[in-house]
Parts: structure tokens; C-alpha cells; sequence
């Protein structure tokens, strides 16, 4: 694992970074200015393979920030088999603000800002540039990064740090070159089975045996647990579900 964001913060500083066409010059270097006043003071999450992540929709009333600054990355696979790496820096101030980059062939790309009062508020937001192809890109960019902070927010779900080795700080010091970030994934405290993963639902026909997938759940009012994946069922046959995430990119 490997944290992105110094990559990003050397690629500004040394003017090798693109946006797309919507973004002007003078929005393209407010952009620029306001992400370098803060990323440095960033905490970073990795949320690792996008298709890896569990098909859940967010529980909003669980989505807040675990810091005013934030940077969290992920991962996908292109169509092309090209590994891209998609960054959002979360500032939270009198509003939210996210801005996201993508990574491809080592390139950098501003893709956007979403603007909203809130993390948690799921429809009332702001897209910049609201151009329809990135506003797409850009709303899957905020569900994603939703149903991150729904599972960091579940008590059952423990924050791992992961430090740079310290000969390789003291390497690129020498170098002149800025630290490497540590950052933050996520552990999930699987607990230990049931027998109430078998028993009936409480209905009178009871329901064929089928996969019930991972979800949150709130135990006690704002206290959430991560629910395992489990058999459910007492009645005859058996129902089989698959599901796959999928984040679906635009072209740059």
C-alpha cells in the first residue's frame, strides 16, 4: 500500500498537472492554490480496489468526516487495463468541499469539485463543472467515497496505520524530495457466528434459504455494527444472489 497524495502535491508544485476542458485557467489555479494550502495537513485513507468494495448503499446519517482534512484514494482497473487512481481531498470548513484527481499513466488530472453543506446530505450538492459527463463521474466519485464512511463508522471496523519505512524518509530528504504520507485502511472485527443466522424471520411462510450480504446496522441510536455476510432462511429451496461493484469511469 502507498499513498498517493505526495505524487500529487510534487506534480502541482511542478506544473505537470492537467484538468479538463470545462475548467478555465484562473479556476484551474484557484484549485491548485487552495489545494496547496491544506493537503500537507491531510489525513490519509487508502479504501484499496473499488471492485473489492461491498454493493451497499450508504447510510448517510453515518457519513461524517473523521478529520477537517482529509485525503482518500482509491483504485480501479480501466477498460483498457490501465490502473487509474482516483484522489479526493475533503476540506470541511463552513462547507464541504471535495476535490477530486484521477491518476492515469502516471499523469495527473483535476476532474472536479463537489460543494455541499454536508457529507451526510446525499442530494443537495454542487457540481463544478457541471458539465454532464463529469458531473456523472463525479456524483459516483461521492458514493463511493459514501460507503467508505459509513463502514469507518461502524464500531466493529478498527483504523490501521500504515508509516513509510524511515530509510526510505531519509532517502528522499536527501533527495530533496517531500516525506512520504502515512495513511490509514480499514480492519473489519469479524465477530463469531450465530445461530440466529439460521432462524426464521418471524413471518408465517418462512423464506427460502439465500445470502443475506454484509450491511450496517445501528444496534442502540448512533451506534452502528458492520453485519457479516450470512445464510438466512428455513424454508424449502435455496435463492442465490451475486453482486459485483462496478465503478463506472468516464474517458478522459
Amino acid at each position: 500500500m502507498v499513498c498517493h497524495l505526495h505524487d500529487l502535491i510534487e506534480s502541482i508544485d511542478q506544473n505537470k498537472i492537467l484538468c479538463i476542458e470545462p475548467i478555465n485557467d484562473e479556476e484551474f489555479d484557484e484549485i491548485t492554490r487552495k489545494f496547496k494550502n491544506v493537503a500537507s495537513q491531510a489525513i490519509c485513507f487508502d479504501m484499496g480496489e473499488v471492485d473489492e468494495m461491498p454493493n451497499i448503499a450508504p447510510v448517510y446519517e453515518m457519513v461524517k468526516e473523521p478529520f477537517p482534512t482529509c485525503w482518500f484514494e482509491f483504485n480501479f482497473t480501466h477498460t483498457d487495463g490501465t490502473q487509474i487512481i482516483l484522489g479526493m481531498l475533503v476540506v470541511v470548513r463552513d462547507e464541504v468541499q471535495i476535490t477530486s484527481f484521477r491518476r492515469k499513466h502516471k499523469q495527473w488530472c483535476i476532474r472536479g469539485v463537489i460543494i455541499l453543506d454536508s457529507l451526510s446530505s446525499w442530494e443537495n450538492f454542487g457540481l463544478f463543472p457541471p458539465v454532464d459527463v463529469v458531473g456523472e463521474e463525479l456524483k459516483q466519485h461521492k458514493i463511493v467515497l459514501s460507503t467508505f464512511l459509513s463502514a469507518l463508522n461502524c464500531k466493529n471496523v478498527k483504523r490501521v496505520e500504515h508509516k513509510p519505512e524511515p530509510k526510505l524518509q531519509k532517502s528522499r530528504r536527501k533527495r530533496g524530495k517531500l516525506p512520504l504520507f502515512s495513511h490509514w485502511s480499514l480492519e473489519l472485527a469479524i465477530p463469531g457466528t450465530s445461530n440466529n443466522n439460521s432462524k426464521s424471520n418471524g413471518t408465517k411462510s418462512s423464506p427460502r434459504v439465500h445470502l443475506r450480504r454484509g450491511h450496517p446496522r445501528q444496534y442502540t441510536p448512533g451506534n452502528w455494527t458492520w453485519v457479516q455476510p450470512c445464510m438466512v432462511g428455513t424454508g424449502k429451496g435455496i435463492v442465490t444472489k451475486d453482486y459485483v461493484a462496478k465503478f463506472e469511469g468516464s474517458e478522459e
